[in-house]
């Protein structure tokens, strides 16, 4: 593989890699409220599996999974990687970059505010130092 691909490749991982932190910081928050955090986590890493095109084909998935995995970070940043990694250039995969970015933009603000809300529910239920 060529330097330049590696150096994109690298490139694409840091925003993809700031794309899924929402994804994180949404599952912690929740764990903020509910006692049974495992079983949570599971389920949204099961789901991120099937759903993310990781293990199984996305044009395998029945049309209605295909809607959902493309509102999904993770199912966007396994495309480009895989694109970048057959010798696509940056230019190529860039549409899939600006889509990042701006759904980056978008969830940054209500997911705060969110993170706000959560956290005194949490206080209120005595739930914040279960952990």
């Amino acid at each position: 593989m060529e330097a330049i691909h590696v150096k994109n490749l690298k490139r694409k991982f840091k925003i993809i890699l700031l794309s899924t932190l929402d994804l994180g910081l949404l599952m912690g928050y929740l764990s903020l409220i509910t006692r049974n955090v495992v079983l949570l986590n599971n389920t949204v890493y099961f789901l991120l599996l099937l759903f993310s095109g990781a293990n199984v084909a996305l044009e395998t998935l029945p049309e209605w999974m295909q809607s959902i995995s493309r509102l999904l970070p993770l199912t966007r940043g396994i495309e480009s990687a895989r694109d970048l990694i057959g010798e696509a250039g940056l230019s190529d995969v860039m549409n899939i970059l600006y889509v990042e970015i701006l759904s980056e933009m978008i969830f940054i603000l209500p997911g705060y505010f969110l993170f706000r809300f959560i956290e005194s529910q949490a206080k209120k239920m005595r739930t914040l130092e279960i952990f």
